[in-house]
C-alpha cells in the first residue's frame, strides 16, 4: 500500500509554472541572510521564502509590501513580486 496514493496524480495535474524547492536553508545562515536588516519576527516567514527564491533562481510572490530585499544577500527585484 502506498503512503500517498494521490501523489502521482497531483504531480501530473500540477501547474507547470510552480516548482517545489527543498527546504534546505536556515534563517541562521549569515552568508544568505543579512540579519541586521531583519526588523521583526513577523518578517521571518517571508524572508525565508525570499531566501529560497534567491537560492533557487526563482520568484517569491506575495501581497506583503514590507519585505526588505536588502535582508537577503543577492536578492534583486526580479526575485520578489508584490501583488
Amino acid at each position: 500500500m502506498r503512503a500517498l496514493p494521490d501523489a502521482d496524480h497531483l504531480q501530473h495535474t500540477a501547474a507547470t509554472m510552480h516548482v517545489q524547492w527543498p527546504d534546505d536553508i536556515s534563517l541562521l545562515e549569515g552568508q544568505l541572510f543579512r540579519h541586521s536588516h531583519m526588523h521583526s519576527s513577523k518578517q521571518l516567514t517571508a524572508l525565508y521564502l525570499l531566501g529560497l527564491a534567491v537560492k533557487n533562481h526563482g520568484r517569491f510572490v506575495t501581497f506583503d509590501r514590507r519585505i526588505p530585499l536588502t535582508a537577503v544577500y543577492g536578492a534583486k527585484p526580479e526575485h520578489l513580486v508584490v501583488l
